[in-house]
């Protein structure tokens, strides 16, 4: 019955909820702010609002003021009833109702009907309101007897104004409530941005998963196509091989997706305390009490601060896996060995591979070139070479005839003993010591092999040791024009990355090779397509 009468005495008249926002027209009345402005916009042209209640009319615009009072009950009640029900204090003066605010003056805690000559005279401005209180006496301060109305920042209590002055708190950092709540809700409020700051990110986040989401899709569509354009040849021998293509990709793609998914998730789960964070500050942002504020503050600070200081979950990077799409295939087609060995052969050479060979007019004269272009042998004897102007005549190094200027390509070199394979721009420097080195100058980056087994990247005379060895001895080279990449990875049961250059290409660029000691013989050799 008392909250029955409560919410009664606190709803609008005209939206019939609790007020938002009150504003108390020249009669006295109050309306939401919203439901005012409503009323004035149904105004006939020439005609003047008229009070809902009481009828009395007002020039135009109307007279409106905000009834604090008024929103700081409206508020009280509203959140009494999201804590699960009604304020548990009686009004001190009926004992019948709820109380929904309290006078720290009068030291009375007073329902919707009691509460009005607070609200409405003058005499009772100055009387400071709060949320109900059960216990006044919980409020004043246990050594002089007073209220508490100031704040100890030093050692983080409220006290009341004798303790300032004499006491424990004698010389310290000494706040009114007033100072105090500002400080506070400075505090919230950057709590409240970083909170906004965090859900941003979680939105970013969110959105950089559908991208890739759209890529793992876009990719899976890809691919499809391109083994679908292979086996259109094999088409009456391999039709049940096609349908598994679909499937394989299929799969991958949904298994992709589903980490995106799951990373997804928690990122919500994230987002969603984050959010709870963020409407924490926004009710304590919402508090009148300073006391219950100070109370709550301090109660949830760390948990606040240790949540928004956890590190923002990243979007899982996720890509289509093609080598686990080929395996399966591969198993798949055991019965098929042949076709399948074409099938492989082709769809790598369209995806990846062009056979390069070594250009005999760049060779340094030491340098023995094979007949089919694709062996360079460090000799003993002088090579019949004749004079050529892009001839390398310090260090043993040899070019490649072809050159590239975008797409991305796939290469394989067998080695042994001490050698460089490096990415030259052509024209390359190739006269002298001082900067004919691949690697040695700003145009070209090389991996190198010393007689020693020690790897290491060059470029620009910066020389990158790296921190292992090779176990086999193929190396793969991987050029990716556009996107300026130049990565060297070993060749065993699978490909071990050695070393990546990142950089802008302006201009053609072609392979290039070095060769040292004879013996033992250190050669390089362009694997066959």
């Amino acid at each position: 019955m008392a909250s029955a009468l409560c919410k009664q005495e606190l709803t609008c008249s005209v939206c019939q909820e609790i007020y938002r926002d009150p504003h108390q027209l020249v009669c006295g009345h109050s309306f939401c702010h919203s439901c005012v402005q409503a009323l004035i916009q149904q105004v006939p042209a020439g005609d003047r609002l008229a009070c809902p209640v009481c009828r009395k009319r007002f020039p135009e615009p109307p007279s409106l003021r905000r009834n604090e009072p008024l929103a700081s009950a409206a508020n009280a009640f509203r959140n009494s009833q999201a804590a699960g029900g009604t304020s548990a204090v009686p009004c001190d003066w009926c004992q019948k109702k709820s109380a929904v605010r309290s006078c720290l003056k009068c030291e009375l805690s007073l329902c919707s009907l009691h509460l009005k000559p607070h609200l409405e005279k003058p005499a009772f401005r100055d009387h400071p309101l709060v949320g109900p209180v059960r216990n006044f006496e919980q409020r004043k301060c246990p050594d002089h007897g007073e209220m508490l109305r100031m704040y100890c920042s030093t050692e983080k209590m409220p006290m009341c104004s004798l303790c300032a002055v004499s006491g424990t708190h004698l010389g310290h950092d000494v706040k009114s409530f007033e100072e105090a709540e500002t400080e506070f809700k400075a505090t919230l409020l950057l709590f409240l941005e970083h909170a906004n700051n965090k859900l941003q990110g979680n939105e970013a986040a969110l959105r950089e998963e559908k991208r890739q989401q759209e890529m793992i899709e876009n990719s899976s569509r890809v691919l499809k196509q391109k083994m679908d354009r292979v086996a259109t040849d094999l088409k009456k021998k391999m039709k049940k091989f096609r349908s598994n293509l679909s499937e394989y990709s299929d799969q991958e793609a949904s298994n992709a997706k589903a980490k995106l998914q799951k990373n997804s998730a928690e990122i919500r789960k994230d987002k969603h305390r984050v959010q709870d964070i963020k409407n924490n500050i926004e009710t304590l942002l919402q508090e009148q009490d300073t006391f219950q504020l100070i109370q709550v503050f301090h109660s949830k600070e760390e948990k606040i601060r240790k949540e928004l200081d956890t590190p923002l979950y990243k979007p899982v990077v996720v890509s289509l896996d093609k080598n686990k799409v080929y395996k399966k295939i591969e198993q798949s087609y055991a019965e098929l060995q042949t076709l399948a060995t074409k099938f492989f052969s082709e769809l790598k050479r369209e995806c990846y591979r062009e056979q390069l060979t070594l250009d005999k007019s760049t060779a340094h004269p030491y340098l023995q070139i094979t007949e089919n272009g694709l062996t360079a042998i460090k000799t003993e004897d002088e090579q019949p070479y004749p004079a050529h102007p892009e001839r390398f005549d310090f260090w043993p190094q040899v070019l490649t005839n072809e050159c590239l200027a975008s797409g991305i390509h796939y290469w394989e070199v067998e080695t042994q003993g001490h050698w460089v394979i490096g990415l030259t721009y052509r024209p390359a420097r190739i006269k002298g010591k001082d900067d004919g080195f691949l690697g040695q100058n700003r145009i070209s980056w090389s991996l190198m092999q010393n007689d020693k087994g020690e790897l290491s990247a060059w470029h620009a005379s910066k020389k990158t040791a790296l921190p292992r060895a090779l176990n086999h001895s193929r190396v793969a080279v991987t050029l990716d024009y556009s996107a300026g990449t130049l990565s060297f990875h070993e060749v065993g049961g699978s490909l071990s990355h050695l070393h990546t250059f990142t950089t802008t290409f302006t201009r053609p660029v072609c392979l290039g090779f070095a060769v040292y000691y004879k013996k033992p013989p250190s050669f390089i050799t362009l694997v066959k397509v």
